[in-house]
């Protein structure tokens, strides 16, 4: 065999070798797309699958706030129904003054350093004779000097508005001639509206219905003192909304 034989045998085989190479490269290409395609097709199933995730995720939350409002709406309903129920226990609680102490603390307290005389007029009628005795217990307590006025005329009654009215001394018009008696009084009714402001304040703080005003009757108060007239409980009107087949009382 020549040498041109033998380069032409080796060139042959070298480009069956390469189309060996070639061939078995297209089968691995063929085998690399086929499993990509199926990576994507996977890819694809499991990008579906988080899409329908998401979905329920998203209609869970919607739920989720519905429930979270009714829930808000259900707090806000018990709430309300709370402060009604308080305040409907508040309007119907009796006008008394719990006495307490604690140490050297005490329930007059709060009166003490404006002690005077103060006026309690009442209606004679159980109730408010039992708040009157409550208020003057505290008065007392608190070192007031102490002057009662039952008033057992219904006449007298009419004139005395439900609920409690306290009255500061008020002063009267200056007079040129007695000017330095009335600078005196003029700070008699000063401390007289303060200690007047604190019983109102003091009542309030268990919830009695007291309010100051000014006297718009002949009546006048002594100097350096306070007036308290005790009328009627409250009245207080709860009303029952009607309902269909619904029947209160009897027959």
């Amino acid at each position: 065999m020549d040498l041109s034989e033998q380069i032409i045998g080796s060139l042959d085989k070298k480009a069956r070798e390469a189309a060996g190479n070639a061939s078995t490269a297209l089968d691995n290409s063929k085998d690399a797309e086929g499993k990509s395609t199926d990576a994507l097709d996977k890819a694809g199933k499991s990008q579906d699958k988080a899409n329908a995730v998401g979905i329920k995720a998203d209609a869970l939350d919607s739920k989720l706030q519905t429930a979270n409002s009714q829930l808000e709406a259900v707090d806000n309903k018990r709430a309300e129904l709370q402060t009604s129920l308080e305040n409907l226990a508040i309007c119907n609680a009796p006008r008394v003054i719990p006495q307490w102490y604690k140490g050297k603390e005490g329930f007059a307290d709060p009166l003490k350093p404006f002690a005077r005389q103060a006026i309690v007029e009442f209606i004679v009628e159980p109730e408010p004779l039992r708040a009157a005795g409550s208020v003057e217990g505290a008065l007392k307590e608190a070192g007031w000097t102490v002057k009662s006025i039952p008033l057992f005329s219904p006449s007298d009654w009419e004139k005395v508005p439900d609920g409690v009215e306290v009255h500061a001394y008020e002063l009267p018009p200056p007079n040129p001639k007695q000017m330095d008696n009335w600078y005196s009084l003029m700070a008699s009714a000063r401390e007289s509206e303060k200690a007047a402001d604190k019983v109102v304040d003091f009542l309030q703080s268990y919830h009695w219905e007291a309010k100051r005003t000014w006297l718009l009757s002949p009546k006048t108060i002594p100097p350096d003192s306070v007036d308290i007239t005790i009328g009627l409980y409250p009245a207080n009107t709860f009303v029952v909304p009607r309902r269909e087949g619904f029947r209160r009382g009897c027959h």
